[in-house]
């Protein structure tokens, strides 16, 4: 969770007290005990950009108690997200309150090590890529959970009428996207990279040595088969060769 201050001028004046209890249940035995206490407290001073952790409990909501300009605000949380604290109390937060306080990454510090090479550093002199922009609500349109505002779906998944869900799409293995800026209706489409396979209805890897054909429509859905430079389609193999 993120607990954006909307009552100050960044003094963050306000705190935030959690105490409540998790059943242990195959550790009972281990620990000699049938529950463990979590305690948390923080004030609203620099919590700007900050993520709040919380076991959550099995059932129910996160019991809070807010102080607000000392004032004493009871409250809960029943989902992870963005929350902003107002002089009334908490309330999710809005897109452009997220963004202010989770803006995308512009030096590349938080970048993960390379793939190949686990354990290098980025070349400084390449410039790295844009990061992604701060989900505004982590509790709806991601894989397996429902629509923000009943009508969109984060990027990389789209709306599934049978499931009644997001899904994710797009990559190997996966279903088709949608071209749509809502992921939620359009036509389909597959990662660059891959393309739409009828026979398993999944995107599939696709153009490198050794891989099925790609299609040289925008959407990687249909078309001429295509394989990467330097190689060729060999339909004895099904896969593209030297």
């Amino acid at each position: 969770m993120a607990f954006i201050d909307g009552v100050s001028s960044g003094r963050g004046a306000f705190s935030v007290a959690s105490e409540y209890t998790l059943p242990l249940g195959s550790l009972e035995g281990f620990l000699d005990e049938r529950e463990m206490p979590i305690r948390q407290w923080f004030t609203g001073v620099q919590q700007k950009g900050k993520v709040r952790y919380f076991a959550a409990p099995t059932s129910g909501a996160i019991p809070l108690e807010l102080n607000v300009h000392n004032i004493a605000k009871p409250a809960s949380i029943e989902r992870p997200g963005y929350y902003t604290v107002t002089a009334d109390g908490l309330r999710v937060a809005t897109s452009e309150e997220s963004a202010r306080d989770f803006p995308p990454s512009a030096d590349g510090d938080d970048a993960e090590p390379t793939p190949n090479n686990p354990g290098s550093t980025p070349d400084a002199s390449s410039p790295s890529p844009p990061a992604p922009p701060a989900d505004t609500d982590p509790s709806c349109g991601g894989d397996g959970q429902v629509q923000c505002n009943n009508t969109r779906c984060d990027d990389g998944t789209r709306w599934d009428t049978t499931t009644q869900k997001c899904v994710a799409c797009g990559a190997n293995g996966q279903t088709y996207c949608f071209d749509s800026p809502n992921n939620s209706s359009g036509n389909w489409k597959c990662d660059d990279g891959t393309r739409w396979d009828a026979t398993t209805q999944k995107c599939v890897t696709c153009g490198a040595s050794g891989q099925t054909y790609c299609v040289d429509s925008p959407n990687n859905i249909s078309g001429n088969r295509i394989c990467n430079p330097g190689l060729r389609y060999d339909s004895s193999t099904g896969s593209c060769i030297q």
